[in-house]
């Protein structure tokens, strides 16, 4: 009598169980077979987990900050050292390709590339690794919407930080270290497609050519014992995703 009353017991526990993990087993799963979701998310412009997208995105850097210092030898055969840090606002334009892959629904890792502008006249073609989050507007994959009924896509909200390196094209030397963070509202278009607006803020670490004024003449790079600037700037850009 008390087996049967423990079995009874323990099948009434498992079943309350199964029935509370049942909208969390949902939400992992989706709501049917992987291909099904997918079709699913690519109304909502999101391709599935585990496929490959591009990316295009253009648009434009106000350069506001820039902080260097410098050590070189002048033409008379001494040390000349010196350095300052000024506000000295300058529009750049820049635009970028990228591969990604989609961890999630929600995260992608991606690497871009192409041409950019860090200060005036001083452009890089950076090669960065960029991870994006989105962390609200994503369609509920525990909800099935009634057959024939429209899907109402949302406005999705994201979050992503990229770093990598820049290689120097002109009035620059070497390596460009880049970082940067940002906010931005993608909507959906369909068929795995979308469309971003971004805000981001970029820190370029860098090492420019030195003039000298006094001899009049750029300074030849092996005279040069040192030359770092970190510059900041603000970016409001657009960007495709399919």
């Amino acid at each position: 009598m008390k087996s049967r009353s423990f079995h009874i017991i323990l099948f009434l526990a498992v079943e309350i169980l199964l029935g509370l993990l049942a909208p969390v087993r949902s939400r992992a799963e989706g709501f049917g077979t992987k291909g099904e979701n997918d079709q699913y998310y690519r109304n909502f412009g999101i391709k599935g987990v585990g496929r490959f997208s591009w990316g295009l995105e253009w648009g434009s850097t106000l350069s506001f900050y820039d902080s260097g210092s410098y050590i070189f030898m002048a033409e008379e055969g001494f040390a000349v050292e010196g350095g300052e840090t000024i506000i000295n606002p300058h529009v750049n334009a820049f635009a970028l390709i990228s591969l990604g892959y989609n961890a999630s629904y929600n995260t992608r890792i991606s690497l871009g590339t192409g041409w950019q502008g860090i200060q005036e006249g001083k452009r890089i073609i950076p090669l960065t690794a960029r991870i994006t989050y989105v962390f609200a507007g994503l369609p509920d994959p525990a909800f099935t919407p009634e057959e024939g009924s429209p899907y109402v896509p949302k406005t999705q909200h994201f979050v992503f930080f990229d770093t990598g390196a820049g290689l120097s094209q002109s009035q620059l030397h070497g390596i460009t270290l880049l970082a940067k963070a940002g906010y931005g509202m993608r909507f959906p278009l369909g068929y795995g497609m979308s469309l971003d607006t971004i805000l981001s803020f970029q820190l370029s670490y860098a090492h420019p050519e030195i003039y000298d004024h006094f001899a009049d003449r750029k300074v030849p790079w092996s005279m040069v014992g040192k030359s770092d600037s970190l510059y900041m700037g603000a970016s409001l850009s657009m960007a495709v995703n399919f």
